[in-house]
């Protein structure tokens, strides 16, 4: 099985004829680790920020961003924390 991101390709075993299909709605960590970043970068795509570094981990993120001297540290987290959270929720009610 093959799937096609932005940013690249996951590759899933191969199925048998005798192997079982795996459910649709399965939660797969390897696809929604490219589906944060993505979504990470189209938020502050809305803004004047630019993410350094970023890494995606299971159950957190660590993010290098620059940012306008405008904004204070915690609107910037507050507003990132906010506008994902309301976009996966629509993805995920």
């Amino acid at each position: 099985m093959r799937l096609t991101f932005e940013e690249g390709t996951l590759l899933l075993r191969d199925f048998g004829a005798g192997d079982p299909v795996p459910p649709p709605f399965v939660w797969d960590a390897r696809v929604d680790h490219w589906r944060v970043r993505d979504l990470l970068y189209r938020v502050v795509e809305d803004f004047d920020f630019v993410i350094e570094a970023l890494e995606v981990a299971k159950d957190h993120v660590h993010l290098f961003l620059s940012f306008p001297p405008r904004y204070s540290i915690s609107k910037v987290v507050g507003m990132l924390k906010s506008i994902s959270a309301s976009r996966v929720f629509q993805e995920h009610p």
